[in-house]
């Protein structure tokens, strides 16, 4: 008979930890835990913050605070960056390296300072744990000596197996890649097995672009007819090492179908390397790849940012051509709808109303949709710019996508504003959607309401044109 039975068998708490097998501990306002790793002496780390914070937390194996570390047990890292990094695992065993969803890693001395050299891989590479955000089952606990392919097989959820997991990393490690046969040899391996281009070939290609980059490409020209994610991921590497050779090879790409993905992965890299250089890099490329570019680098520069530190780039751009603030501005809205105030996104375009970009049509209708997303109205949005930037030959087009929407919010607005000169032309565009949609009785009723016989006539022979 087991006189002292593992809580863990029995379901029972442990009541040598803490209070009854409960511990509570309090980081700081609006920060969470999220990782936990014990070490091979016993203690416990735990880490986790916020946005902006990064602390880790270490106590004695029964849960009192270990004094020695930090202050009172917890220290906050200085030089960490969390950002919207989740952090999934601590990699105690392995000489304190760190390990985190997007992006971060980090080496933390028993003074707990970081070392700021400390980079096992580079920010950009995909050497790092993995986990869906959204999850909540985001740590693991490594005993003794945590190495690499521990954690992976612990939290990774790319869907490889954990033999194949432990053959990647043991490649990308102990025998990095010298010549592009050893890369074919393993490629063709993998092709065996039915899955030439699993998700962890990110790692491979991003080892093979530091040590013979340009082998790896002409290997992707030549073989890499269904290759987009490998390329993306050549490039993106590429460029976070080398980015002027990066760039030059891009330039040789223009007959390759494999030329888009190629772009993608070099914008990536560049914002990695020198998100300025970026953007000065995009306005020396040729109209067929300018917005996709400038596009491409916004989403990298806003998914690794504050939104106060992607809003103070955005602003940086107006130096630069138009167009570039015109794509920009569609990530940044959309990560402040998400993850900013009620109200945020209409205070920021409705101040900017007299920037050039705010001109586009297309950008227009996105942000008042995101006004929308961010629990505002976008009527007085929509109404600014009807007046500041008239569209003499469609007039109700704008008011026309944002009623389409939410029409009954779009009559909320003119109810509550029925002197407004936008007024009547929102009721037209309301109508028009009404007709358009079969509902002939609402749209009387307000094209009833509409003075201006030429609006009315608007709402009313749209439906004509489309009808033919």
């Amino acid at each position: 008979i087991d006189a002292n039975p593992n809580p863990l068998r029995t379901a029972l708490f442990d009541s040598s930890f803490g209070s009854n097998g409960m511990l509570l501990s309090s980081f700081g306002e609006n920060e969470l835990a999220y990782s936990a790793a014990v070490q091979a002496d016993g203690k416990i780390l735990v880490a986790g913050g916020s946005e902006n914070s990064f602390r880790l937390y270490r106590m004695s194996a029964d849960g009192a605070a270990d004094n020695s570390f930090g202050a009172g047990g917890i220290a906050q890292l200085v030089g960490v960056k969390l950002s919207r990094v989740v952090l999934l695992c601590i990699l105690v065993g392995c000489a304190g390296f760190l390990a985190g969803r997007g992006g971060f890693r980090g080496k933390v001395s028993s003074d707990t300072t970081v070392d700021g050299n400390a980079r096992p891989v580079d920010q950009r590479d995909d050497r790092r744990t993995r986990g869906d955000a959204r999850g909540q089952s985001n740590a693991s606990a490594i005993e003794d000596r945590a190495s690499i392919s521990v954690a992976a097989k612990a939290v990774l959820t790319s869907g490889l197996d954990s033999v194949r997991i432990e053959r990647w990393i043991e490649f990308l490690e102990k025998n990095m890649p010298q010549n592009a046969e050893a890369i074919a040899e393993f490629l063709e391996a993998e092709k065996r097995e039915g899955r030439p281009y699993p998700v962890g070939t990110s790692l491979f290609w991003q080892a093979w672009a530091k040590v013979d980059a340009k082998g790896a490409l002409s290997y992707l020209r030549e073989h890499g007819e269904n290759g987009q994610t490998e390329m993306s991921n050549l490039m993106k590497a590429w460029a976070y090492h080398d980015p002027a050779e990066a760039a030059k090879a891009f330039s040789g790409l223009d007959d390759s179908p494999l030329v888009m993905p190629a772009l993608l992965g070099l914008s990536e890299g560049l914002v990695g390397s020198d998100p300025a250089a970026a953007v000065d890099f995009v306005a020396r490329l040729s109209d067929r790849f300018q917005n996709i570019a400038a596009l491409r680098i916004a989403e990298c520069v806003v998914r690794e940012s504050t939104i106060d530190e992607a809003q103070v780039w955005f602003n940086a751009l107006s130096a630069k051509p138009a167009f570039f603030q015109a794509e920009a501005v569609v990530p940044l809205l959309g990560s402040m709808a998400r993850r900013s105030e009620a109200g945020a996104v209409k205070e920021f375009v409705t101040q900017r109303l007299d920037e050039s970009w705010t001109a586009n049509p297309a950008v227009q209708a996105f942000a008042a949709s995101m006004i929308a997303y961010n629990g505002g109205s976008p009527w007085e949005y929509v109404s600014k710019v009807m007046e500041k930037y008239p569209a003499p030959t469609n007039p109700l087009a704008l008011a026309s996508e944002v009623a389409g929407k939410d029409p009954e919010a779009a009559l909320d607005w003119v109810n509550m504003n029925p002197d407004h000169h936008a007024t009547e032309a929102i009721l037209a565009a309301t109508a028009r959607i009404y007709l358009q949609r079969g509902k002939s009785e609402e749209a009387a009723a307000l094209l009833d309401r509409i003075k201006d016989p030429a609006l009315r006539d608007m709402a009313e022979a749209k439906q004509v044109v489309e009808k033919r």
